[in-house]
């Protein structure tokens, strides 16, 4: 049973107790592969604890699925952000905006692609876009990345070559 499984989640989640998190998340994943929340959950569980190469990862392969899923752009505009990737950070802050212009655009020519997509049984898009808000409701903010006071971590070896790199502004994050 699927809210059972996703109550279970959030149960450990909230209890962080992460890796048994992550179990029911990637059992929830693999009964609704098509679900990108799941995916994200995962994704989420190894950023809280810790594993941050494995967190960019998972949602950079998420990013491959579902590149207009503008939750998953967020989580790895913040990974990059926080470990110092500044331009990786850049790189990813830019297609977000370039899918919030062509979403713009989309709704200033009047169409509702979602809700078309939807009426013929949804696509990957449209699951990617629209996927995250009903686990968000039952675990709360969980999957919200707007921890911006956090710790810097690292993903790398690397350290940034110019100390200014850290003063650099992305705008609206």
């Amino acid at each position: 049973n699927m809210d059972v499984i996703s109550w279970l989640g959030a149960y450990f989640v909230k209890n962080e107790i992460y890796d048994k998190a992550i179990q029911f998340f990637e059992r929830a994943s693999q009964i609704q592969p098509l679900e990108v929340k799941w995916q994200l959950m995962v994704a989420s569980c190894h950023r809280r604890r810790g594993d941050y190469i494995q967190a960019k990862r998972l949602y950079e392969a998420v990013y491959r699925k579902y590149p207009e899923n503008m939750e998953c752009l967020r989580y790895l505009v913040h990974l990059c952000k926080d470990a110092g990737l500044i331009e990786e950070a850049n790189e990813w802050f830019k297609k977000i905006k370039k899918l919030e212009q062509r979403q713009q655009e989309e709704t200033d020519e009047g169409g509702c692609r979602d809700e078309d997509e939807e009426a013929k049984g949804g696509t990957h898009a449209a699951a990617g876009r629209r996927a995250v808000s009903a686990l968000t409701n039952r675990v709360g903010d969980m999957t919200r990345e707007d921890e911006l006071d956090e710790p810097r971590i690292s993903l790398s070896e690397e350290k940034p070559t110019h100390e200014d790199d850290d003063e650099i502004d992305l705008p609206g994050i």
